[in-house]
């Protein structure tokens, strides 16, 4: 008998598993297996370290950087003004730096450091003999 359109098939198609793909789907699997594996590692060598770090003693903090706001208060002079007085600082050494824009390294660096020191110094003049006198204590201790 001829099969035409509307027959049945005899026979149910058989679906065959080719080589390639049973290779292809072994090796997701394996790079997903040496992903987490990988990854877990990781994590848990993350984790002993910081544990390890959480045992170090700590450095001890040095007497003057715990005292800075303390050290503020009593190096400022409070006759002199804060507001107008440190604007004038900072446009100096804006302005020297504007202005020394196509000089060398070394001006460009000293000028406005030069600039702002020496603006502070004029504009606070307690404040910078406190600073100055706070900073060879220091240097003594």
């Amino acid at each position: 008998m001829k099969a035409d359109i509307y027959s049945k098939p005899s026979d149910p198609i058989q679906e065959y598993e080719y080589p390639l793909e049973r290779i292809s789907k072994n090796w997701t699997l394996q790079i997903a297996n040496y992903l987490t594996l990988a990854s877990t590692n990781y994590i848990n060598s993350l984790k002993s370290a910081s544990d390890t770090l959480d045992h170090l003693p700590l450095p001890e903090v040095p007497d003057f950087l715990k005292n800075i706001p303390t050290n503020i208060k009593k190096v400022h002079d409070h006759d002199e003004d804060l507001i107008p007085n440190m604007g004038y600082v900072f446009a100096s050494g804006a302005g020297s730096s504007i202005f020394m824009k196509k000089s060398g390294i070394i001006a460009r660096v000293l000028v406005p450091t030069t600039a702002v020191l020496g603006t502070f110094y004029f504009l606070y003049p307690k404040t910078s003999g406190n600073i100055i006198k706070t900073m060879s204590d220091l240097y003594k201790k």
